[in-house]
């Protein structure tokens, strides 16, 4: 019996999806967790080497009560309190997708015994928790969307008499 190899040209091939995928997602939230560095730093005067030694569910909440100190009015105020819930959100699957690489399962088919590749991303402590390339492609929109209104807010808290955009 020999050894199957992979070319990395292959390689690349099978993961390209994945690797566009991924990094498209990091690369969002990354845009959305430093939102969360700014309203701080900004807002709550806290300098970044503090924040950096912080966990990250004590970095947003930082943020997100700083934001919430400038009494915005309701509407904003439950925007932020959303917004930062996202950011946490977003990050349980951004270290899924960064800390866990798609692997190839091989398959038999019973009928034809065609040998198929399938990749996926599932995590190594937990094989039920799973990214597929469509949700990863979903939660990358999301993040998106999440980034703008962090960008928007950042405006917004100031000024108790912005209208809402």
């Amino acid at each position: 019996m020999t050894a199957a190899t992979i070319s990395a040209e292959l390689y690349a091939d099978l993961l390209g999806d994945w690797s566009k995928a991924i990094g498209q997602f990091i690369l969002a939230c990354s845009s959305g967790e430093y939102w969360v560095y700014l309203f701080a730093e900004t807002y709550g005067n806290v300098r970044r080497d503090e924040l950096s030694r912080m966990k990250r569910r004590e970095r947003v909440r930082m943020a997100r009560d700083s934001a919430l100190a400038l009494n915005p009015s309701t509407d904003i105020e439950k925007r932020v309190r959303r917004a930062f819930s996202s950011v946490l959100h977003f990050a349980h699957w951004r270290d899924l997708a960064a800390h866990n690489a798609p692997m190839g399962h091989v398959f038999v088919n019973a009928r034809t015994g065609e040998v198929q590749i399938s990749y996926e991303l599932r995590s190594e402590r937990d094989p039920a928790k799973q990214l597929t390339l469509a949700f990863l492609d979903s939660l990358f929109r999301q993040a998106v969307t999440l980034e703008t209104e962090l960008a928007l807010l950042f405006g917004l808290v100031r000024n108790r008499e912005a209208k809402a955009l």
